[in-house]
């Protein structure tokens, strides 16, 4: 899976992608959580746990606005 993502940025609320690079996916650390529109509209509530569940969490998906985020989730290209 060499080569996929190309470069992370860290995520913040309000950010918008619908111009430029489309996001190829959204990694959350332990801690971490966002809640992403797609690029259908469609709002998505993603979370990696806390505690002993907190796991790494990649979710392949193109967003187009990142509406709440707790945490440093990264947005990859």
């Amino acid at each position: 899976m060499a080569g996929i993502y190309n470069r992370a940025v860290t995520l913040t609320s309000g950010a918008g992608f619908t111009t430029g690079a489309r996001p190829k996916g959204v990694l959350l650390m332990p801690g971490d959580s966002c809640d992403v529109q797609d690029i259908y509209g469609l709002t998505i509530g993603m979370t990696s746990g806390s505690g002993v569940n907190a796991i790494p969490f990649l979710l392949p998906i193109q967003i187009s606005k990142c509406t709440g985020v707790t945490g440093s989730p990264k947005v990859l290209f």
